[in-house]
């Protein structure tokens, strides 16, 4: 029998092993993606920490978007929007007078609505389609949720938390006094 030398042990070895992980690498991967982010994501002096399976989609000063591994085509965005008068309840029951949708006094979860949020349902392909729009407090922040009514769950701890800091803290207040201030 021949014997092997040291260095074509080791690459048998190597070999193997890199065999073994392509095997259960799909696996491996979807471990990696469900894993809870525990980073928080400061944005206009709001704390928001991304549940488990979601990740920031984009952000910038103006609006920030967080998606789901768990709710594949949902979203929800916050975004400033300047004072200008109109309620949610007001811009959607204009949206659904243009695009044909539902006006629903109630959120997806079953909860009631007021003049600061506002829900609008569509059809598409027999599919509904969720498009809630609020506005905690009388800030200048709202909050946008765009996907299936079932979706809407896998947002609301983020969509609580946003809302509850909102009516603790004059955040945007904050937020435009540094953004007026100029650069040095």
């Amino acid at each position: 029998m021949r014997h092997f030398s040291f260095l074509q042990i080791v690459l048998l070895l190597l070999g193997t092993a890199l065999i073994v992980t392509s095997l259960f690498l799909n696996q491996l991967a979807l471990l990696w993606q469900t894993v809870p982010g525990t980073e928080i994501v400061n944005w206009n002096r709001l704390q928001i920490l991304p549940g488990e399976g979601q990740q920031v989609a984009a952000m910038n000063p103006d609006y920030l978007v967080l998606t789901s591994a768990h709710a594949p085509g949902a979203r929800l965005t916050l975004f400033v929007r300047p004072e200008d008068g109109r309620t949610p309840e007001a811009l959607v029951r204009s949206l659904c007078r243009r695009d044909a949708c539902t006006h629903s006094a109630s959120l997806p979860d079953g909860s009631n609505t007021d003049v600061n949020r506002a829900v609008a349902t569509y059809r598409l392909a027999g599919e509904p389609l969720a498009l809630v729009l609020m506005r905690p407090g009388a800030s200048q922040f709202w909050i946008e949720y765009k996907g299936t009514p079932s979706h809407y769950a896998e947002f609301r701890n983020v969509v609580d938390s946003v809302s509850d800091q909102l009516k603790t803290a004059p955040v945007l207040e904050e937020a435009q006094s540094l953004r007026a201030e100029p650069s040095a």
